[in-house]
């Protein structure tokens, strides 16, 4: 049996093969392949059908006017290939460092791992730049004043902002290889105001927030990026798909403030249990789990090698050493 986004795969080539023009192949990407794949969680098979689109999609239409719209989506969705097989090749050098010190042999494997979780991050990188341009390419400037969208456009909008925001990330971590443009970022967190908190789970919310969070003094006066992106991730939970969480999580992990990234892992985890997904937007939820879950197998990975046992969970804290005897010629005779 074929699953339920493949199989809208062919027909969706043979129209871009045969019509020579993006407007059909846009709306048959829109109103049907991502209408059926939101409601299906599996972010491998959302990965395998982008990588098996982009190109045939890119050869639709002309060569100065390609579907841009369908290759958000196909674009986006290829990220997630060489994203996961990044953050895989992360937990690996997370692993093996942690058995360095009792077998110095494993350097160069740990150095293997970053050098392969760097290549896939350019990757990444390249995929969801490429996402963005087309966004730009199909509503103007990302930032420059608010497009007119329609329901379905504001969601192929809204992929656009995150893949912008997840393309200068992967471009970091692989080492600014792509070249994606340090003002992307600021480009996000001004086009993400053009879409409606309420419609998109609060999502657009934390997109505002992840320059300032990002580039400490970025952010207009008297706003807190931080107690901003913690309001959106809150708000986001009760809705059933926590990507404004997830958005929380990855941005404090680049940040390097691992209190906000164990605060936020317990709460997705928390939120989990409480909510239930909303089936309508599996996919976006799945994808969310998914970016907070590799934050959580790294703080367990490192902490003990291996990853999380069970879904928002962190290890306990590390006991303090025993006491051991007082030793008589070392204590403060001026001490309590």
């Amino acid at each position: 049996m074929q699953r339920p986004m493949t199989r809208f795969v062919l027909p969706l080539v043979s129209l871009a093969l045969l019509t020579a023009c993006p407007r059909p192949v846009d709306r048959v990407t829109i109103h049907r392949v991502v209408d059926r794949g939101r409601h299906v969680g599996d972010l491998g098979e959302a990965c395998a059908l982008g990588s098996s689109l982009s190109i045939p999609l890119a050869a639709a239409g002309t060569r100065t006017r390609p579907p841009h719209k369908a290759l958000v989506v196909a674009e986006a969705t290829a990220g997630l290939c060489p994203e996961g097989a990044a953050w895989e090749f992360e937990l690996t050098e997370a692993r093996l460092r942690a058995r360095l010190a009792d077998d110095p042999t494993v350097a160069g494997q740990v150095r293997d791992a970053q050098l392969a979780a760097r290549r896939e991050h350019s990757l990444a990188a390249d995929r969801f730049y490429k996402a963005f341009q087309h966004t730009e390419a199909a509503f103007g400037d990302v930032g420059e004043g608010c497009p007119h969208l329609n329901d379905d456009e504001s969601f192929v909008y809204l992929l656009g902002m995150v893949s912008g925001m997840l393309a200068m990330l992967h471009d970091g971590q692989g080492g600014g290889q792509i070249g994606v443009p340090l003002d992307t970022l600021a480009k996000v967190s001004r086009g993400a105001t053009c879409l409606d908190d309420a419609v998109w789970w609060s999502s657009p919310m934390a997109l505002s927030a992840a320059q300032g969070a990002t580039i400490p003094g970025t952010s207009p006066e008297g706003v807190d990026p931080w107690a901003q992106l913690e309001t959106a991730a809150t708000a986001g939970e009760h809705t059933g798909v926590r990507v404004s969480r997830a958005l929380q999580v990855l941005v404090a992990a680049n940040a390097g403030r691992e209190d906000v990234v164990r605060s936020g892992v317990l709460a997705h985890g928390a939120s989990v249990q409480a909510t239930p997904r909303d089936n309508e937007w599996a996919l976006l939820d799945e994808f969310a789990r998914s970016v907070t879950g590799h934050q959580a197998d790294l703080i367990w990975t490192k902490s003990l090698g291996y990853r999380a046992p069970a879904f928002g969970t962190l290890p306990e804290p590390a006991a303090p050493p025993p006491p051991t005897a007082a030793d008589p010629f070392s204590a403060d005779p001026f001490g309590d």
